[in-house]
């Protein structure tokens, strides 16, 4: 079976994992953050969870508001995750010649 490839909106997440990677994100945070719905936070959570960048689980705690669910959906950056920002935001080869050339 095909995975779905990434899509630009999924490497803004992936960006928003990256920063301060050590700490677990919730999905309620990254979606006010990046102004996108929750429940397509969590479906772009488990397409990085399928591709191996990131572990999820459920944190059983009261959200803000009052919802049907009372838990938050957090997620961490693996190894592999924190390698492809690391790659991602690496300047390229382009870039340092032109910074030495200065």
């Amino acid at each position: 079976m095909e995975q779905e490839k990434l899509q630009p909106i999924d490497l803004e997440v992936l960006k928003a994992l990256y920063k301060q990677a050590y700490l677990p994100k919730s999905a309620d945070k990254i979606s006010k953050d990046l102004n996108i719905d929750y429940y397509h936070t969590l479906k772009i959570f488990k397409k990085l969870q399928a591709k191996g960048l990131c572990d999820q689980w459920a944190v059983n705690k009261k959200r803000e508001c009052d919802k049907k669910d009372n838990y938050f959906k957090v997620c961490l950056l693996n190894d592999l995750g924190k390698e492809l920002c690391a790659y991602v935001n690496y300047p390229t080869a382009k870039a340092i010649g032109l910074f030495l050339a200065s």
